[in-house]
């Protein structure tokens, strides 16, 4: 069951590495963001994170969105943020 798991977490970072996912910088500043109380935009967000996913607007008033997976899936459990930085960049 450990394998199992830890082979997941590889493929996760191994995606947010070759990914082009979001810097650990800015999910930080999103987080933060996110955590707006009494906000259409930080309601939203907040939902979004229950399932461990992320999204931004690509473009200002567009539809398009870019998604990235955050140390809150539930497949990063576990992954430190120093092991995310050295992934990512």
């Amino acid at each position: 069951m450990a394998n199992a798991t830890e082979r997941t977490r590889q493929v996760w970072l191994h995606l947010l590495r070759a990914g082009g996912w979001w810097s650990v910088t800015e999910l930080l500043a999103e987080n933060r963001a996110w955590r707006e109380f009494g906000t259409h935009l930080g309601n939203a967000m907040r939902n979004l994170h229950k399932s461990g996913c992320c999204q931004r607007r690509l473009a200002e008033g567009g539809l398009h969105y870019e998604y990235c997976v955050t140390p809150q899936c539930t497949v990063l459990q576990g992954v430190t943020l120093l092991e995310l930085m050295e992934t990512i960049h």
